[in-house]
């Protein structure tokens, strides 16, 4: 993002900030952010996604095959009127264009992951998927990358780049997300140190074989806990 000046607008609905540049014309940003005080750690979100911990999945009762496809979102445990496919949240985040939304399916030997952005009314802006036939991806971290950018790590050294693309302008453009498979991106040390950390874990837990790779979860901290580990505890 091209820097500039901050100016917090306020409106009767809520404040707009947006960024002045000397390179393109005032642009306003599409999420509302209510701003209790400008400060660096309010406006955190606007050069790095900020992870948050505002939003969750209402749960479903009966067997498994028998819940429904699409999952009420709830905010503070209220709800928003939007429903999204899966049945666990694996992260959120606010970022410049609205809110960042990952959800999984409780299913580990055939997980996948559906992406969402939505704006703060909760409209959706862009969805995609990783889903593979018979295959499965358990997310195991994640952190931001930039504005724009988050890093998923997944089983073993694999590792992608969720990137969103805002409207090119012309007529009919709308948002997207782009997966971009990154390996294990030995140059990055946050990825560096996410591998190490899983590969210790199989290391160190006794009896493990390789299809317990697929029996990661996730603890209430988004780090990956072990079936073997929790009968541990």
């Amino acid at each position: 993002m091209t820097d500039g000046p901050l100016v917090i607008r306020h409106t009767t609905r809520s404040a707009y900030v947006t960024r002045i540049t000397t390179a393109s014309p005032v642009a306003e940003l599409p999420f509302a952010y209510r701003l209790a005080r400008v400060d660096a750690h309010a406006l955190a979100w606007l050069d790095r996604m900020e992870p948050i911990l505002e939003f969750s999945l209402a749960s479903h009762d009966g067997p498994y095959d028998q819940w429904p496809d699409r999952t009420p979102l709830l905010r503070n445990g209220q709800p928003t009127g939007a429903r999204l496919q899966g049945y666990v949240l694996e992260a959120q985040y606010r970022c410049v264009h609205g809110i960042v939304l990952i959800t999984s399916y409780d299913c580990p030997f055939e997980e996948s992951n559906d992406f969402y952005l939505l704006s703060d009314e909760y409209t959706l802006l862009a969805h995609t998927q990783l889903v593979v036939p018979y295959g499965s991806y358990l997310l195991h971290a994640h952190w931001p990358v930039d504005a724009a950018r988050l890093r998923l790590h997944y089983h073993a050294r694999l590792i992608y780049t969720l990137s969103i693309i805002p409207p090119s302008g012309m007529y009919g453009s709308r948002f997207a997300f782009t997966l971009q498979c990154e390996g294990a991106m030995s140059g990055d040390d946050r990825a560096r140190a996410s591998i190490a950390g899983l590969e210790q874990r199989a290391i160190s837990t006794p009896g493990r074989d390789n299809a317990t790779w697929a029996l990661i979860e996730r603890d209430s901290t988004g780090r990956a806990t072990t079936h073997a580990e929790k009968r541990s505890e």
